[in-house]
C-alpha cells in the first residue's frame, strides 16, 4: 500500500500567481447584506477603475481608482445610506479591458 502525502498549500498562493488575462469575478455573496467582495485580476500593472452604478446608470461609488500590480486583487463594498436594489459594477483597465456584472443589495 502506498501512502501519498501532499505538501500543504500556502493560503497566499493565489496572490502569488499572475493571471494570463484580465478578469472580473462575480461578487460574493450575491445577494448580499451588509457587504460583498469583488475579485479581479490583472495580467500586468495598469491603471484600473471599479465603479458601482445604480439601475439608472448613475455613479454610486468609486471602489478602485489607480495603478494596480499584476495579480489577483479583492475589494470589499459595504454600502451605507443607499436603498436596497439591483446595482452594476464595472471594471475598466485603461484601453485594455472592460467588464460589467450585476449584484443585489438586500436590507
Amino acid at each position: 500500500m502506498t501512502i501519498i502525502i501532499e505538501e500543504p498549500v500556502d493560503i497566499d498562493e493565489e496572490a502569488k500567481t499572475v493571471p494570463n488575462q484580465y478578469f472580473l469575478n462575480q461578487n460574493y455573496p450575491n445577494p448580499f447584506n451588509p457587504s460583498t467582495v469583488i475579485r479581479y485580476g490583472m495580467k500586468e500593472k495598469a491603471h484600473v477603475t471599479i465603479n458601482i452604478y445604480n439601475i439608472q446608470g448613475e455613479l454610486v461609488k468609486n471602489l478602485v481608482k489607480g495603478s494596480k500590480a499584476a495579480g489577483t486583487h479583492a475589494v470589499t463594498w459595504n454600502p451605507m445610506d443607499i436603498p436596497a436594489g439591483l446595482y452594476f459594477y464595472k471594471i475598466r483597465v485603461l484601453n485594455k479591458f472592460t467588464d460589467i456584472k450585476k449584484c443585489v443589495f438586500l436590507k
